[in-house]
């Protein structure tokens, strides 16, 4: 598992993200002030991003809910540290997709092209 900090924008940086800056190590709350709009407020809010999560090897994936398990750890940490978010950014395939929407997270930002950042 890897996470990253996200969140916890100033105003003054909110507003440059809303005339086009690419806000990096922010990646959820840029896409949703750009293609969300008026979801400003969100950036003020910290999150954690959940850049990877995997089981391995991979002969212990798709049985007995190891994934689901640290997921839900994670999600058990942030709520006990007083994180307001917990989201993912990843390359999308239905295997990936159908775990995170298994596990009540809806995808809010699908891009058409492959970035270096894998959202």
């Amino acid at each position: 598992m890897e996470l990253a900090e996200e969140g916890g924008i100033s105003d003054d940086l909110i507003d440059m993200v809303v005339r086009g800056l690419k806000l990096p190590g922010n990646i959820i709350p840029d896409r949703l002030i750009k293609y969300w709009g008026g979801l400003t407020d969100f950036a003020k809010l910290k999150g954690w991003r959940i850049i990877r999560i995997a089981t391995h090897p991979p002969e212990l994936q798709d049985r007995g809910g190891l994934g689901t398990e640290m997921l839900r750890r994670i999600e058990e940490e942030a709520r006990e540290k007083g994180i307001d978010w917990v989201g993912v950014g990843f390359g999308v395939n239905a295997k990936l997709l159908n775990f995170w929407i298994k596990n009540g997270y809806m995808p809010v930002h699908i891009s058409p092209r492959e970035e270096s950042n894998k959202w």
